[in-house]
């Protein structure tokens, strides 16, 4: 649950132009719009990452953990190529110099999820526009409603530690053609709709919605 008030910091990666994998169309813009939408309208304190390697990305994500506080929120946000494990129950983001035969550049999901336990962080919300097995950590609150956001309601929110995350579904990914992806392209709209507060099950809902009615996976 993002208001606004408060400490937040959004990690948005967007990569594109790949080594040894397809490059992809999409993921740099969608990022640029996000941070944008995110530092102009909600005031967060946006570091964004383009075509990031394997070092800039492990880097950055291990040393913006490890600064926040309990005052603190934290939106993380990838777009580009994933690969999924499903015997391991593992995804693996794949960074600009991620070899498809040298697996040591590819960025593990245990990693990233002990990366996001080891944070003092009150809240953080982590988002794909594809697929990622999160494992039992990462999990939503479906008990929840946002049709009426009331005061109450936001604060018992606010009061609880959460670690949540929004992602595509689990079928093959499609280098969508265009300026921006279907899901960015929502994602935005939902961000500017609302003016003050925008609850993770609603976005959650109301993308997943608009992605099956325009036969998109999620």
């Amino acid at each position: 649950l993002f208001v606004s008030e408060g400490n937040y910091h959004a990690l948005i990666i967007g990569n594109n132009e790949y080594k040894y994998f397809e490059k992809l169309n999409t993921p740099v813009n969608d990022a640029k719009s996000l941070a944008k939408v995110l530092s102009e309208k909600y005031d967060f304190n946006v570091h964004l990452m383009i075509n990031a390697d394997y070092d800039t990305i492990t880097n950055k994500l291990f040393s913006i953990t490890r600064k926040l506080t309990t005052d603190d929120k934290l939106l993380i946000y990838y777009d580009g190529h994933i690969i999924n494990d499903q015997k391991i129950d593992r995804s693996y983001w794949i960074p600009i110099d991620g070899d498809k035969k040298l697996h040591s550049k590819w960025i593990s999901s245990s990693f990233i999820i002990d990366e996001i336990k080891a944070t003092e962080a009150k809240h953080v919300l982590l988002m794909s526009n594809e697929c990622f097995i999160g494992g039992s950590l990462l999990r939503g609150d479906i008990k929840t409603t946002s049709k009426n956001l009331n005061e109450r309601y936001i604060n018992k929110m606010l009061a609880r530690k959460s670690r949540l995350f929004i992602s595509g579904g689990c079928e093959p990914a499609i280098n969508e053609s265009g300026d921006h992806s279907i899901f960015m392209k929502k994602f935005i709209n939902i961000l500017n709709e609302n003016k003050y507060v925008v609850d993770s099950l609603h976005v959650f809902t109301t993308l997943k919605k608009y992605l099956m009615d325009n036969d998109n996976s999620f």
